[in-house]
């Protein structure tokens, strides 16, 4: 996307943009809490459950836990009506934005501009958000790179790793609160809710704060580009050293 695609396509069809290749228990919630409240006609999303291989999946949403054995959905209100979303969801079974098999899709290079053009902003579900660990892939820049604005489903402090690697977000526009909570619950439900009040909002609001959104939206771009392979590598290498000559901490953690 170029900034008179971006300028010009006013009027999108769809509001957000979510792209799923596997299926993982955080993008199935997340999508079935917004089939509940019929939210998933505004959005262009992918997603196949026949790829689900763990068994039942169903039962996985209900009584599934993350790493510290707690319930991916604490509240029983929210997980009864994500339960009623999911069985709902479960009828389409599969839903594809641009490439049928999705199972075939992988990385840079599959995506296309005129998905980022047909919605408003993406909802970037990451590889890892109930698991150990901290990881940002592929997917997130891509929205970047893009041009469109975004809420990232995943771990906490996400956002602020990216601010703190010179990026920035969208907390001036609306409440990101969700990168600062800790539990897994808390944070999932604070998503839908964001995402959910992005959606509602109307076309025409959608196209004026756009107008505000670009400068952020440019810069960003240009400073993923920023990041070429020799400077990438450089800082690898020098955050690899430190790892091996002192314990992690918050300084070293990081390997970029």
């Amino acid at each position: 996307m170029n900034r008179n695609d971006f300028i010009s396509t006013t009027n999108r069809p769809k509001k957000c943009l979510i792209l799923n290749r596997r299926v993982a228990p955080h993008r199935v919630i997340l999508l079935s809490l917004l089939q509940s409240e019929n939210l998933l006609k505004d959005i262009d999303y992918s997603i196949d459950l026949s790829l689900w291989t763990h068994g039942d999946l169903s039962l996985d949403l209900a009584n599934g836990t993350d790493y510290d054995d707690n319930f991916y959905i604490t509240n029983k209100e929210l997980k009864s009506k994500m339960l009623h979303g999911f069985f709902k969801l479960k009828k389409i079974g599969k839903n594809t934005v641009d490439y049928d098999d999705i199972n075939g899709v992988w990385g840079f290079g599959f995506e296309s501009k005129t998905n980022y053009l047909n919605s408003y902003f993406s909802v970037i579900t990451e590889t890892i958000f109930y698991e150990h660990g901290h990881y940002i892939s592929e997917k997130t820049f891509k929205g970047i790179e893009h041009l469109h604005p975004f809420v990232i489903v995943g771990k906490p402090g996400i956002l602020k790793y990216l601010r703190l690697k010179g990026f920035k977000t969208f907390s001036e526009f609306w409440d990101e609160s969700y990168d600062n909570e800790p539990n897994n619950s808390e944070r999932i439900i604070k998503i839908f809710n964001l995402v959910k009040s992005l959606i509602q909002k109307t076309n025409e609001e959608w196209d004026e704060l756009n107008k505000k959104l670009l400068p952020i939206l440019e810069y960003n771009r240009e400073h993923l580009l920023s990041f070429t392979e020799e400077k990438v590598g450089n800082t690898y290498v020098e955050n690899l050293n430190k790892l091996l000559q002192y314990e992690p901490n918050k300084e070293n953690y990081f390997l970029f």
